[in-house]
């Protein structure tokens, strides 16, 4: 009896930490387990439609951390999301499929999951910070408008051959100076074009 107690309050406690809430129309969903702080977004039976803005904390101060997986996914009428600075990774499918055509990743990002925007087809431009440090497999396909990436890191980082499949119509911005470094990186350098940008 005593270890039935014992892994009902185990199961409950998980089932709540793992439970989404949704403040101003936004699911979100808590990390891991115990006394950690911060949420990611999570789905929406409903589907997100519009202009999403996500705060950098919600509730009893629980910091947005990130997207997580397949929270916009298939969200047709989604034109974009305004993401927090708060914000340090977009999970796997994340944008997968969705109607947003432009947005601006936060400074703190620092990756980006695979196919997180894979099949945005009205996705004309993505800016990726100078925290950037890994893009997923297949994160940019079939996204059949974008034409322009823009790249805030003046090191180029890994990337998979399929992160940007189109690469090779699509034009490159990098910070000045760094032009160089790209068109020596691996897949970088099949960018259609790369061009130095200030700041």
């Amino acid at each position: 009896m005593k270890k039935v107690i014992i892994l009902f309050v185990f199961i409950f406690a998980v089932t709540t930490q793992m439970v989404a809430r949704v403040f101003d129309g936004v699911n979100y969903q808590k990390v891991g387990f115990g006394v950690s702080e911060e949420v990611k977004v999570a789905p929406s039976l409903n589907k997100y439609s519009g202009t999403v803005f996500i705060p950098t904390s919600v509730g009893t101060n629980y910091r947005v951390a990130g997207i997580g997986n397949g929270a916009f996914k298939d969200c047709f009428n989604l034109e974009t999301a305004i993401l927090p600075t708060s914000l340090k990774y977009i999970s796997d499918y994340a944008f997968e499929c969705s109607g947003i055509s432009y947005l601006d990743i936060p400074s703190n990002v620092n990756a980006i999951g695979k196919e997180a925007f894979s099949g945005c087809k009205k996705l004309t431009a993505i800016v990726l910070p100078e925290s950037m440090m890994n893009i997923g497999k297949n994160a940019f396909k079939d996204c059949v408008v974008l034409i322009q990436v823009t790249v805030l890191k003046k090191s180029p980082v890994k990337i998979f051959p399929n992160s940007f499949p189109d690469r090779t119509r699509q034009t490159l911005y990098v910070p000045k100076g760094s032009k160089v470094a790209y068109e020596k990186a691996d897949y970088w350098c099949e960018f259609k074009e790369i061009v130095e940008i200030e700041g």
